[in-house]
């Protein structure tokens, strides 16, 4: 991988010794029934050796990036998000996956080159929303919970009840930074987490880029003589910014030197 030099701005201090991988690219043809051009999803691992914080779930900015392939066609990149590998239970040196979406090259084109800088937050200091119960006797309920701090903001605790399991999900806005779950039943037993976990931290809430929200979901199974829930959120309050530069060509086979 090589370096752009300069790339970073001064708000955000560089990631120590930052090593990018790809993981995937995938160009997808366009939709049948869409005008929806063919995209290409790009997947990139970031690993690093500041002693930071766990990593956590950032927007970045699709302007810091430029995409051009070999013919010279600059390719606009339309989404970046980031979030730990371990995004559940996340530590100290965990990876950072990057992912991107851009129109697809030309057919012809042999390569295409990424350039700018990836911004990812690490977080530092958590806190929790105060406990919320929730009564089984309806199939879904929300509830709004302010923040603990003198900012005003709220975060929207669901439950709904799907065919396999209770779906238990916290939206909230973009600097709000999730981090667990911690749910008791009505005699004060935790409940692990289900198998699945519907939306991920890295995905715009709704499906919808434009949204200023975000959201998490995450399934339990909930005996039938429970009759209630009590749900605390933990997230992290405190964030450090860091930068990492990228130069990348990629070609069908992978990373390729500048």
């Amino acid at each position: 991988m090589a370096v752009e030099a300069g790339c970073p701005a001064p708000a955000a201090a560089l990631l120590s010794h930052p090593r990018l991988e790809l993981r995937g690219m995938d160009v997808r043809p366009a939709l049948r029934f869409s005008l929806r051009p063919p995209v290409m999803m790009l997947k990139l691992l970031c690993r690093y050796e500041d002693q930071l914080g766990a990593p956590v779930y950032y927007e970045q900015n699709p302007e810091d990036v430029t995409c051009t392939d070999s013919n010279g066609n600059v390719l606009k990149i339309s989404h970046i998000c980031s979030e730990s590998e371990k995004s559940q239970r996340p530590f100290h040196g965990d990876p950072v996956r990057i992912f991107m979406r851009s129109p697809a090259p030309d057919s012809s084109a042999e390569w295409v080159r990424l350039r700018g800088s990836l911004l990812c937050a690490f977080g530092e200091e958590t806190a929790e929303l105060g406990p919320v119960t929730f009564f089984l006797d309806k199939e879904e309920a929300k509830i709004r919970v302010p923040l603990p701090d003198s900012s005003g903001k709220e975060v929207t605790l669901s439950l709904k009840k799907y065919p396999e399991a209770w779906g238990l999900k916290v939206e909230g806005d973009m600097d709000f930074h999730f981090r667990a779950f911690l749910v008791k039943d009505d005699k004060g037993m935790a409940l692990p987490e289900y198998a699945w976990r519907q939306g991920n931290s890295f995905f715009p809430s709704s499906g919808r880029e434009s949204s200023k929200s975000r959201f998490w979901e995450t399934g339990y199974l909930v005996p039938e003589k429970i009759r209630s829930l009590k749900v605390t959120v933990s997230y992290w309050n405190k964030v450090t910014l860091r930068q990492v530069p990228l130069d990348l060509r990629i070609g069908a086979g992978g990373m390729i030197a500048p």
